[in-house]
Formats: structure tokens, sequence, C-alpha cells
């Protein structure tokens, strides 16, 4: 299984990515840092302090090459005992799991991000139909935060098709504020909408701040544009689309009133 590994970088983590890459590099595995920062790194993708995780993605996808099976991509503020177990065990799932379109793991810092694994699990509230894989850590699941995910080449094709043809309206795209707000729910809809699972995995739980130091308001601006956008970038799937975006946004306890009931065979469909 071929993998492609990222970290993005930005000034707050510098020393923290440094000491990251090098054991991650002592341990075997190769990783490109696209790097935010006005400071240019030796060995880095520069693409300065402007720029960031809605370009720092584009970025990475421009530089992903396709002959990979799986792109990587972790946040420089991911907190974990041992960065190249995490890696390990990424890979170990992906190479002996079928049709894994997107990986995550579970969050440590659960009173404040909504996609736990307790607010995204299928099989949570699917006890008629569950899905059950040889290895019992992992999870059935709509949706995963960006922070720390493997994508599937075929869903990193169609977020990367829909970024370009983005551009072409907004050049500025890559300069968006925010915490990137959006980018992981089209990516998992792309997911579904491909027949693929979303798999967590309860083995292991990452630490992370939730905090890029961007406004709120930046966040929420952009992603209803993107989310605009991606609607009509869709056309006559927008429909099919919208259907897996809604039943992920519902299934998650923060953001909805209610937790509504979901299937595999309703995200699939």
């Amino acid at each position: 299984m071929k993998v492609q590994h990222f970290i993005f970088n930005w000034s707050r983590v510098t020393e923290n990515v440094k000491n990251i890459q090098k054991t991650l590099k002592d341990g075997g595995y190769d990783v490109t840092v696209i790097n935010c920062d006005d400071n240019p790194q030796d060995g880095w993708i520069n693409v300065g302090n402007d720029y960031w995780l809605y370009g720092q993605m584009h970025s990475c996808l421009r530089n992903f090459d396709f002959e990979n099976d799986y792109l990587n991509i972790m946040l420089g503020d991911v907190e974990t005992d041992n960065y190249s177990e995490l890696f390990k065990r990424t890979i170990e799932v992906i190479s002996e799991t079928d049709n894994v379109g997107i990986y995550a793991p579970d969050y440590a810092n659960k009173e404040k991000c909504w996609w736990i694994i307790d607010n995204v699990s299928v099989e949570k509230y699917d006890t008629s139909n569950v899905i059950e894989f040889n290895d019992k850590d992992l999870i059935a699941s709509t949706m995963c935060d960006l922070f720390y995910l493997t994508i599937h080449k075929d869903i990193v094709k169609a977020y990367f098709d829909f970024t370009n043809k983005l551009i072409e309206q907004y050049p500025d795209f890559e300069f968006w504020k925010g915490h990137g707000w959006g980018i992981d729910l089209i990516l998992c809809a792309f997911c579904h909408m491909q027949n693929k699972f979303v798999i967590r995995d309860k083995k292991i739980s990452l630490g992370h701040d939730i905090d890029n130091g961007h406004s709120g308001s930046d966040s929420s601006i952009n992603y209803y544009k993107l989310m605009e956008k991606f609607a009509e970038y869709m056309g006559e799937e927008s429909n099919r689309a919208q259907s897996k975006i809604n039943a992920i946004l519902d299934r998650c306890p923060p953001h909805a009133n209610i937790t509504i009931h979901t299937t595999i065979e309703e995200l699939w469909k």
C-alpha cells in the first residue's frame, strides 16, 4: 500500500513540526511539510503566512502523486505519544481492511470536538445492520475531522477537481481565512457517494488544539461560500451530495437538536 504523508505547519507549531518530522524520518516515514509561515525552511514547501488551511490543502493536493493509493494529512498541533506508531497503525488499517475511503482515529478532547466516535458511529444507531470489521477497534462512521485523516486517491481526485474548478471563479481561494471548515465535510460526502467507508479507530485517540488562530467569523463566511459552490459544482448530483451532508450533520448531537438514525445503506444510496 503506497501512502504519501503531509504535515501542515504554521508559525506557532514550527518547532513541534520539526521534531515530529525528525521522529517520523527516524521511524522510516518520509513526510512533506506544507509551511504556512513567513520563515522558509529548507526541504519544506514554503507557501507563506497568508496561506492557510484551504490553501495548504490545495497545495498538498498539487503535490500529491496519484501513483500512491492514499494521501495522509496531519496538522502540526496533533498530539500523540508515538507518531511512528500512529503512522504504522494507519498503514496497517488501510492495507488490511477492504473499501476504506477515509481513515481517522478517535479524538481525545471530547468536550470540544464534535466528531468523536460516539457522535459519528453508524453502528451505535444501526443495531439491525451492524457493520463488522475483522479488527474490532474499527467503526463505520459518518464523519471525521481534518486534523488527521488518510484519504483514498479517488476521493482526493474528486475534491481536487472541485477546488480546481472553484479557483477559476475565486482565484483568491487559497488565501481564504478560517479553520478550513467544510473541507472534511466535503471529503466525507465524496466518500459516501463513492460507497466507501469512513473508518474510525478506537485504538488510537489523538489530541488537538482546535484553534489555529483565525476567527470564527472568517471560518463561517468561507464555510458557507464553499458549501454553496460545492452544491453548484455537483450539478445534477447536488441533491445526492446534499443528502450525505444532511445525514452527517443530523447525526451529530452538538450540531442537531436530536440525533437522526442513519444506516450505511442510506449513506450510500
